[in-house]
């Protein structure tokens, strides 16, 4: 929607000739990815605790945990 509204015919500036010319590394477009939302059902809460649960990292399974109980309240999941 935001591109539409671009002129084709308007030149980039020079920062942006720059940026365009630079190597790709590091200038992957990311697009936000919430996981909460694709738990969509108890059973798919389970697996991903379950799967948490087996890398053994208290960090990521704390992670695991916080998402799990944001898809619960999202979907209304008991």
């Amino acid at each position: 929607e935001l591109l539409a509204q671009c002129d084709p015919s308007a030149e980039p500036t020079a920062e942006d000739r720059e940026w365009a010319n630079m190597p790709d590394v590091g200038r992957e477009v990311l697009t936000p990815y919430d996981p909460a939302e694709c738990l969509t059902s108890t059973e798919a809460v389970a697996a991903f605790l379950a799967e948490a649960e087996a890398t053994a990292d208290p960090a990521y399974i704390e992670h695991a945990r916080d998402v799990a109980a944001r898809a619960r309240a999202m979907h209304g999941l008991e």
